[in-house]
């Protein structure tokens, strides 16, 4: 009996000795834990996560980041105003639009600077309705016209949300939440009248747009209403008119189109290091974070 006492006074003591080792190794690197960081920015393959969010993380050395896969810009304002995101890529479009319907919700978030244009495309079929914007404000062959606009939270269904609010006829479109190769292939043979998108107007590897340029039935809409040039609160501008390459840069037309500004942005209670971080960023090095292609 004594023993067993004795040997578990020794196991006591030695599991103690271990314990006390352990928190004085654990202490410091405890003290020297990083900031976590999470970015919500969009599909894995988009721009947002592969360029911008990408090149961020470079950057932020003194940060744990991690990112959160998004369908795109509606979600990563839903994140920012829950406080599950501490930096997203917005398109100025879709923030204007979430900051008109939902002050409260969206007033306090933070911009901290612009990026990238982000265009819209959509693509009809070459022969018959629609070929204008002006055509899916009224009835094709006695039926209301039907546009894919992408996922419910992605850019594109935000930005049609805007586009209704400063052109109400295109409210008579009825808007199908897809946007894939599929649907592409659905425009071609009828079952839609319009597909559009948003995308970076340089990304030509974009999937839509490698639809287009693969099929000879199909071409993109230019988009040339004089209404579309509504502005932020704060005076930034949140379309502007270009004409940009398409299709293939080898081999492109250029189409009219509107573009928006890709912004960053934070939460109100964002850590104030990492405001100053990103700002500074994009204000003194952009080229870090969008590189010139």
């Amino acid at each position: 009996m004594r023993e067993q006492s004795f040997v578990k006074v020794l196991l006591n003591r030695r599991t103690l000795l271990f314990g006390l080792a352990a928190a004085l190794i654990a202490g410091p690197a405890l003290a020297q834990s990083k900031p976590t960081v999470w970015i919500a920015s969009g599909q894995t393959d988009g721009t947002y996560r592969k360029v911008y969010a990408r090149n961020l993380e470079k950057r932020l050395r003194s940060f744990d980041v991690y990112h959160r896969k998004t369908s795109g810009s509606g979600e990563n304002l839903e994140l920012l105003a829950a406080g599950k995101a501490d930096i997203a890529f917005v398109q100025a479009d879709v923030f204007a639009a979430r900051r008109k319907a939902d002050p409260e919700r969206f007033d306090s978030l933070r911009v901290l600077g612009k990026l990238g244009d982000e265009c819209i495309f959509i693509a009809h079929r070459k022969t018959g309705p629609p070929q204008t914007l002006d055509d899916l404000t009224r009835p094709i062959e006695g039926r209301d016209p039907q546009i894919a606009i992408g996922p419910r939270e992605g850019g594109m269904a935000s930005s049609w949300t805007y586009l209704v609010s400063v052109e109400p006829g295109l409210a008579n479109a009825k808007k199908v939440f897809d946007g894939d190769a599929v649907a592409m292939n659905q425009l071609a043979v009828g079952r839609f009248d319009a597909v559009a998108w948003v995308t970076d107007p340089s990304n030509f590897k974009h999937v839509l747009l490698k639809a287009v340029g693969g099929n000879p039935d199909l071409q993109l809409m230019d988009l040339t209403s004089s209404e579309m040039s509504p502005t932020l609160p704060d005076g930034t501008s949140v379309y502007t008119r270009r004409k940009v390459k398409a299709v293939d840069k080898w081999n492109a037309r250029k189409v009219s189109t509107l573009c928006t500004t890709a912004l960053v942005m934070a939460p109100a209670a964002a850590n104030e290091e990492l405001v100053t971080r990103v700002a500074d960023l994009v204000a003194l090095d952009r080229e870090l974070l969008v590189p010139k292609r």
